[in-house]
């Protein structure tokens, strides 16, 4: 036979190791053969098969418990950990079964198995696929540990598997023993019990593994009917076995049974009738190795494809379609010979045996949903129904496809092309237009000046009525909940914006500019009277606090400069009742002109000064 170069393997019979170091030739069958937990639409499996002696089997309840394990084809519960995921096996099998383990209770054995009939002095890969069940966000979980042991010893451990929420595979090779032809093989958590340590498992396989066992070139070979046979070669690309065992097998019926052929390297195929044909061979290291199903391995397929020289063809078409056929084109029913050369050279005489139906006029019936806002993209259109077809039908929006629901999503206005196409290519083609809403819009008005201290309505109008709105002026939040007809005191210039949302969803923003401009509203009189008459008897500024925060203070000088009455840190009204009663010392003072300086704090934290005098008469 055919050596390829040197097959290189690494056996582990005592070492841990933190990485898997699985089989990198051909494989035998899985004699694990409940290895992958089998499959079935009870989405929970029962009874307790009993595979995990160190855990309770949660029959009754899901997700399973600390210290409890069940075999599900879906973590698809009413009831899930929300750290957990939600998945499937590792299968294309949509009911395929697999083992979700809670195993932060205490450390114990997933799964065990004792295997007899080996052979000695062979190469075997025990492997199994897990998976965190841990979602990637979470934090704080220990991340599940698994050992895999021979005869219970620890041969190799997947160290800390981390939350990929991806399967992964993980396992070792190693070599039976001289004499050695019965194992108990078991996977055990490896891991401290606490928060985390939630797994699955599936796909348990325990294998013969050798050389690569090719079948050359892998691609499909093609011959024509009563052409030459050809011959296939056994390639074994590695030289484990020294003096190889091989035992060639045909599946005539897509790879379901083999039958046995012959022993040499290489297998003539010598049917020439058309159809198809699956070879592949078993190899082993002796021949008392290949008898046994548990020792040997089991190369690729190789597909041999019979082309006929007699093909019929049956078809039907719409009415007013073509068909092409060879060169020719056809448009009514009837029976047709050609003699036509296939892509691979083969003269072949095909029949076509053509129908053609009448075209009855496809129609569709639509639900049109447009944007729920101007520019948005949430618009939909539903087929609801599609008469005079023949089923199946293909319905496409701008040459893609719809989806299970008849429905397609995520629409924005415009236009579009609707196709059907029924099973015999009968057509609708439709144009369909969407439309956008009108625009949603809001509306602060003009620009606006003001005096500091002046109050502003917080009201916005809208092109349709709004269920929300939030104010913001100098970009801060100034309301967010039942803003329209509140009131607002703008201290300095700056934007003021509104966002809104309309009933439908829709969002719009204005924003105008306030101009507040700095003046003070006060009045210091420039003659008092203070002779006891209630009139004018106390010299006094004027103001109001909407716009003054405090007088910090006000002071009053003689001609000299001479302080003669100070206040400080007053609120505006209360200088009404502080003012200067015109003695100086508890007596009065002389008829004079005096001058006064009023430092303020006005509501924007600004501090303005205001002097002038004022004349005391008596």
């Amino acid at each position: 036979m055919y050596l390829r170069g040197i097959f290189v393997c690494i056996s582990f019979i005592i070492s841990i190791h933190l990485n898997s170091q699985t089989c990198t030739g051909n494989l035998g069958e899985n004699i694990f053969t409940d290895g992958d937990f089998g499959s079935g639409t009870a989405n929970i499996l029962l009874p307790d098969p009993k595979i995990a002696p160190g855990y309770n089997y949660a029959s009754n309840s899901y997700p399973p418990q600390d210290g409890y394990y069940i075999i599900t084809n879906s973590t698809n519960w009413p009831t899930l950990f929300p750290t957990w995921l939600n998945i499937k096996d590792n299968s294309n099998d949509p009911n395929g079964y697999f083992m979700v383990i809670n195993a932060s209770f205490s450390p114990g054995i997933f799964y065990e198995k004792t295997v007899t009939g080996l052979c000695d002095n062979t190469l075997y890969e025990f492997s199994a696929d897990v998976i965190n069940m841990i979602k990637i966000p979470v934090t704080g979980h220990i991340l599940p540990n698994v050992s895999f042991l021979l005869d219970d010893d620890v041969k190799f451990t997947t160290g800390a598997i981390p939350q990929s929420e991806r399967w992964n595979k993980a396992g070792f090779t190693f070599t039976t023993k001289p004499g050695q032809f019965d194992l108990k093989l078991t996977l055990k958590n490896n891991a401290p019990g606490g928060n985390g340590n939630d797994l699955a498992i599936d796909n348990i396989s325990f294998r013969a593994c050798g050389p690569k066992a090719l079948i050359l070139p892998e691609t499909v070979a093609n011959i024509c009917e009563n052409g030459s046979p050809i011959d296939l070669k056994a390639t074994i690309d590695g030289d484990q076995f020294r003096n190889p065992a091989i035992q060639w097998q045909v599946s005539p019926d897509g790879q379901n049974n083999w039958q046995n052929l012959g022993k040499d390297s290489i297998q003539k195929h010598t049917d020439l009738r058309s159809g198809y044909y699956y070879y592949r061979y078993l190899l082993a290291g002796s021949e008392s190795s290949l008898a046994n199903a548990k020792c040997r391995l089991v190369s690729n397929v190789k597909v041999i494809f019979v082309q006929p020289k007699l093909y019929t063809m049956n078809d039907t078409i719409c009415g007013g379609n073509e068909y092409s056929f060879g060169k020719r084109k056809f448009k009514n029913a009837g029976t047709y010979i050609d003699s036509l050369k296939s892509s691979i050279g083969c003269d072949s005489i095909v029949t076509l045996r053509l129908v053609v139906l009448p075209d009855k006029g496809i129609t569709a019936d639509k639900i049109i949903i447009p944007p729920s806002c101007y520019l948005y993209k949430d618009a939909s259109l539903t087929i609801a129904t599609v008469n005079n077809a023949y089923s199946p039908v293909i319905v496409s929006l701008d040459n893609k496809s719809i989806n299970g629901n008849n429905k397609f999503e995520q629409l924005s206005a415009g236009k579009y092309s609707l196709k059907v196409v029924d099973h015999f290519g009968c057509m609708l083609n439709e144009p369909i237009e969407i439309i956008n809403p009108m625009i949603f819009s809001v509306d602060l008005g003009q620009d606006k000046t003001i005096n500091l201290g002046t109050e502003i309505e917080l009201k916005a109008a809208g092109s349709e009525p709004f269920t929300s709105s939030r104010y913001t002026f100098e970009h801060q939040i100034i309301c967010d909940q039942a803003c329209e007809g509140k009131r607002y005191v703008p201290f300095t210039s700056s934007k003021l914006k509104v966002d809104a949302t309309s009933a439908k969803g829709c969002m719009a923003a204005d924003s105008i500019l306030l101009t507040v401009k700095e003046e003070v509203n006060l009045f210091v009189p420039n003659v008092f009277t203070p002779n006891g008459d209630g009139k004018n008897d106390v010299f006094i500024p004027y103001t109001t606090n909407n716009v003054v925060k405090e007088i910090i203070s006000f002071d009053v000088f003689n001609r000299l400069g001479g302080l003669i009455y100070h206040a400080e840190n007053l609120e505006p009204r209360d200088v009404q009742l502080l003012g200067w009663d015109g003695t100086i010392k508890s007596k009065a003072a002389d008829q004079d002109i005096y001058v006064y300086i009023i430092k303020l704090l006005l509501i924007n934290d600004k501090v303005i000064n205001r002097s002038g005098d004022v004349l005391l008469l008596r």
